[in-house]
């Protein structure tokens, strides 16, 4: 016997030091066609990450998460709202976050 899993989020990673190209802009709008089934529930949760955050210069970051998140939205209206991480700083900055919220989508 084995088990059997539902797909429960969708975790969909963007460098916000280079935003997002028409393939990510693409690739929101599929998944947000996939989200809702026939009957118009959600199937699953999709989550943005903005990553290497760090990377975009301070005076930039205010405008870069603005304009990052309003293009995530657009995309995909259904979107969590992004979760911003650097790995690079010291501590680690978001990945608690990141983290919780992985826990979180698997004890749905």
């Amino acid at each position: 016997m084995h088990a059997v899993y539902r797909l429960r989020r969708i975790y969909i990673l963007f460098n916000a030091n280079h935003g997002l190209n028409n393939y990510d802009i693409g690739m929101l709008q599929h998944l947000s066609e996939l989200m809702l089934d026939e009957n118009g529930s959600q199937r699953f949760s999709l989550q943005a990450v903005l990553t290497k955050i760090d990377l975009v210069p301070v005076d930039k970051l205010a405008t870069v998460r603005e304009k990052m998140t309003a293009d995530i939205f657009k995309a995909a209206p259904l979107c969590l709202s992004p979760i911003i991480t650097s790995s690079d700083m010291t501590p680690p900055f978001g990945i608690d976050a990141l983290r919780r919220n992985i826990d979180a989508a698997c004890e749905q």
